[in-house]
């Protein structure tokens, strides 16, 4: 699901990466649906898919004119949040802030990490959503608060 090269950092997201070009996501997910996000990027969707035992029922990778994808958000099935919180913090380590109480199910934690290059990662159990914005995604940060993705927790 998650690619992970050096320090903590996100390099791709379901074998898609930071900086791939539009033509690459669509070749690899070939069934997705081309769109604009409401600030104009140009958003390729990808509906009911499974990878890794991880059920999606939507996912959308946005992309800049100049960095390729940047931003990734995906709504998951309420069977995979546990799964989708343990990918992260295999990935990537714990959370830099988390809203969750002790003992809590990953569907009632709310998680927020800040990498090293400049990444920002969200995952909202009770949303079933995460949404990782890349290191060159700053174009794409209105977007993502539109879509309640970056929003601290």
């Amino acid at each position: 699901m998650l690619g992970l090269v050096g320090p903590p950092n996100l390099t791709s997201f379901l074998d898609v990466r930071f900086g791939d070009s539009f033509y690459r996501v669509q070749n690899r997910f070939p069934s997705g649906v081309m769109e604009t996000a409401p600030y104009g990027a140009d958003t390729y969707r990808l509906n009911n898919i499974e990878v890794d035992s991880i059920r999606y029922e939507q996912v959308k990778y946005e992309f800049t004119t100049y960095s390729g994808m940047q931003l990734v958000m995906a709504r998951f099935t309420p069977d995979s949040s546990g799964k989708v919180l343990g990918k992260l913090i295999q990935a990537v380590g714990p959370p830099t802030e988390q809203n969750s109480s002790k003992g809590s199910a990953p569907a009632d934690t709310q998680a927020f990490w800040q990498l090293p290059h400049g990444e920002r990662v969200v995952f909202d159990g009770p949303k079933r959503f995460v949404a990782v914005l890349g290191p060159g995604g700053g174009p794409l940060k209105q977007d993502a608060i539109e879509n309640e993705a970056l929003d601290s927790p």
